[in-house]
């Protein structure tokens, strides 16, 4: 709908990570690797 760029990041990044954390992955290490690797 209306949401900003900024709140659809944060809602697929949100998403992302309690689908990784439902399938027992560690939230820590994927956000860690994802600051590195993709926001830069």
């Amino acid at each position: 709908g209306n949401m900003s760029a900024e709140e659809r990041l944060a809602n697929f990044l949100v998403n992302l990570i309690q689908r990784l954390y439902a399938r027992g992955q560690s939230q820590s290490e994927f956000i860690l690797r994802m600051s590195r690797e993709e926001i830069g």
